[in-house]
């Protein structure tokens, strides 16, 4: 196994470009996490870095081409790699080392983006003005807000839209994502693929599973703007972590006029392991 190499400014990059770099990265980080898995070798800060990392690595793989077969083969067989090297293997010792080194002020960072095809994820251990540990902008002519929300000591996954001036409150929301039960594979996956646009990546309505919204509530602002804010179970922010990073969830608003929009799955995972170490969602 190679020497760990810690590639910092690797985390701002999206693009085809960086799929050379992102092989190496998500071979790396994957050997390490399995060394890791079986000799203890990293705190838990320390392992929701790599976590992150590796996360963010296999999501430039995916967006540059590569299927989800071909990097998860590569993560096995990193993880090959260092099955037969002891605990205290010299080389084994020093990749740790490395890591520990090159990430020791991963944890003291307080915010990160993830970009993904279309939107990014924004993440921080400090909520932002609006609450959001974790957010992702949805922009159109219904702009909202997706994320994990400050609620007390923790947060909780939640859709933030502004309201019109006299507009209606929409009764109920509902979430739908690709159920990975019945669909194991995600449309994004399908080498040759010509769709263009988030909601060409939705799961369809055979192969979806639906999340229905466990609260409404409606936010009074400045100047007397309304949003309507609607919070979804815990469990869904887990289910969007097993999606694949390249496709698209969709949210319908139900009332007089039914809205549609849409979130990119992206780099979800990655976020949620960088504030993980602090408990964050």
């Amino acid at each position: 196994m190679r020497a760990f190499v810690l590639a910092a400014l690797f985390l701002a990059c999206a693009g085809p470009a960086a799929a050379a770099g992102a092989e190496v990265l998500f071979a790396e980080r994957s050997a390490l996490l399995a060394a890791d898995r079986r000799c203890d070798l990293f705190s838990p800060q320390l392992r929701q870095a790599l976590e992150a990392s590796t996360f963010q690595a296999r999501g430039v793989l995916l967006r540059s081409g590569w299927t989800a077969a071909r990097a998860d083969a590569l993560a096995r067989g990193a993880a090959r790699d260092v099955s037969n090297r002891r605990c205290d293997d010299p080389v084994l010792a020093r990749a740790a080392a490395d890591a520990r080194a090159g990430f020791s002020g991963w944890t003291r960072t307080m915010g990160m983006t993830f970009p993904g095809g279309e939107r990014v994820w924004s993440a921080r251990r400090a909520a932002d003005p609006q609450g959001f540990y974790i957010r992702q902008d949805i922009p159109g002519p219904r702009p909202a807000v997706f994320g994990v929300r400050r609620v007390g000591d923790g947060g909780s996954l939640m859709l933030v839209m502004p309201l019109r001036p006299g507009e209606a409150v929409p009764a109920t929301a509902r979430l739908s994502f690709r159920d990975t039960a019945s669909a194991p594979r995600s449309i994004a996956d399908t080498p040759g693929r010509t769709g263009h646009g988030l909601a060409s990546l939705a799961a369809s309505p055979a192969t979806a599973r639906v999340t229905h919204a466990s609260a409404r509530a409606v936010e009074t602002g400045e100047r007397g703007a309304r949003a309507v804010v609607f919070t979804f179970p815990d469990a869904t922010l887990y289910a969007m972590k097993g999606l694949d990073p390249r496709e698209a969830m969709t949210l319908t608003l139900d009332g007089r006029t039914p809205i549609t929009l849409y979130v990119e799955v992206g780099d979800i995972a990655a976020a949620h392991a960088f504030l993980a170490a602090e408990a964050v969602g």
